[in-house]
């Protein structure tokens, strides 16, 4: 019986040798990623992005949104409520909002923890790509369940020292979500973001639906687009604050 068993416990030992010969490294599933975006030059040929949809307010209740970015660190969101825009916005240099149904009717500076928020957020390409040129660390943590799909699941220490979890689709390789906290009212909040509804925009296939959940709650505000326009002109002083 040993002498029959020798044989399958050696294919097995194979077997398993393969398995971890075949396991894929960091650089390798990110590779993948940017493929499954529609590749890494295709990304990066894009220099302004705006999308326009709609973001849930409470149940119900619905805002219409424009979101705006180009290249390399510019980002204003702009979204009506009441009959009124408010926005925040980021040019560069300086982060700043105007929210006339809270009460300010003029635009002023983001205080530092809210501007760092901003500035995270106007990463044109997001912390993956080039994240050694931006100072960023992206570390493998492993297989994770995230939302109920198989994930790996990615540790990035920014670059301002921010720590934020990132989730790959196992089988597509594409964003299905993060995770890390944000600063809210100057407290810690445990935030996730839901990433899905991904659609082929020009040659890349980008995602256009994200729901945003704070502090453990079950559901959150979802943002939802129905269009997104790629290297369109938009100016410089789009994005900066009105005197």
């Amino acid at each position: 019986m040993c002498r029959k068993a020798l044989p399958l416990a050696i294919t097995l030992c194979c077997f398993c040798l393969v398995v971890v010969g075949q396991e894929l490294t960091l650089d390798e599933r990110l590779a993948k990623h940017y493929e499954a975006l529609g590749g890494l030059d295709a990304i990066k040929s894009v220099n302004s992005r705006r999308l326009t949809g709609r973001m849930t307010m409470s149940p119900g209740m619905e805002a219409p949104i424009t979101v705006q970015f180009k290249r390399p660190m510019k980002l204003r969101v702009d979204f009506t409520v009441q009959g009124m825009i408010g926005s925040q916005a980021y040019d560069g240099e300086t982060a700043w909002m105007m929210m006339p149904f809270l009460g300010q009717t003029t635009p002023g500076k983001l205080l530092a923890e809210q501007a760092k928020n901003l500035i995270r957020q106007a990463e044109f390409d997001g912390p993956l790509v080039d994240w050694k040129e931006k100072g960023h660390q992206v570390e493998l943590v492993g297989l994770a369940q995230f939302e109920g799909k198989d994930t790996y699941k990615l540790k990035i220490i920014q670059n301002d020292g921010a720590v934020l979890y990132h989730y790959l689709d196992s089988g597509s390789f594409l964003s299905v979500g993060q995770a890390g906290k944000v600063v809210v009212q100057g407290a810690d909040v445990d935030f996730k973001s839901i990433i899905g509804e991904y659609k082929d925009v020009s040659g890349l296939y980008l995602p256009h639906s994200f729901e945003n959940r704070q502090g453990g709650a079950a559901t959150g505000q979802k943002i939802t687009f129905d269009k997104i326009e790629l290297n369109i002109d938009i100016a410089d002083e789009v994005f900066a604050m009105p005197q």
